[in-house]
């Protein structure tokens, strides 16, 4: 699968579509296996320094697994600092709310059951005015906020169980 990327990046360029697919469908493989650290060394090593100059609309994908891939390390305050980021700089409503459902789950990993609450009934809102009632992803929402509506009224903070939303996609 390495070689997939060797060959895209030595036929299309290190910053073609074709090279940060390779890399994107690589890195959900190693992260899907738990191999956090090899799935950060190919993602670095094909954005750019500093991170702040990759387009993030352009790099969703990537910016939804880097961040998973920083929790998977546990590295809370990074992948937060990166979603946040990427939320500021996405211009795209969805993919700014599936980065927003990332982070709200992200903050319920580090005890901030309101702030992620809170977060996610706006994603819940944002997603329902879009794609109208009965889309999965309205559903999903709704049963998160009820989740974290449940855990806040018993008052046992986090009922958190998955690290990280992984988009669908790639």
């Amino acid at each position: 699968m390495e070689r997939n990327v060797d060959v895209a990046t030595k036929l299309c360029g290190r910053d073609s579509v074709e090279t940060r697919d390779a890399v994107t469908h690589l890195c959900y493989f190693f992260s899907r296996c738990h191999q956090y650290t090899d799935t950060e060394v190919l993602l670095r090593r094909h954005l750019k320094e500093p991170l702040e100059d990759n387009d993030w609309d352009e790099l969703y994908e990537v910016l939804q697994l880097y961040s998973c891939v920083l929790m998977g390390l546990g590295r809370l305050a990074e992948a937060e600092e990166l979603l946040r980021r990427g939320i500021r700089e996405l211009s795209d409503e969805d993919r700014r709310g599936g980065a927003k459902a990332t982070l709200a789950r992200l903050l319920e990993q580090q005890g901030k059951t309101t702030e992620s609450h809170e977060l996610l009934s706006a994603v819940h809102s944002d997603f329902k005015r879009i794609y109208g009632p009965d889309h999965p992803m309205v559903i999903s929402a709704s049963a998160e906020v009820t989740r974290l509506s449940d855990a806040l009224e018993r008052g046992t903070g986090t009922a958190c169980t998955a690290k990280c939303l992984f988009p669908s996609s790639a």
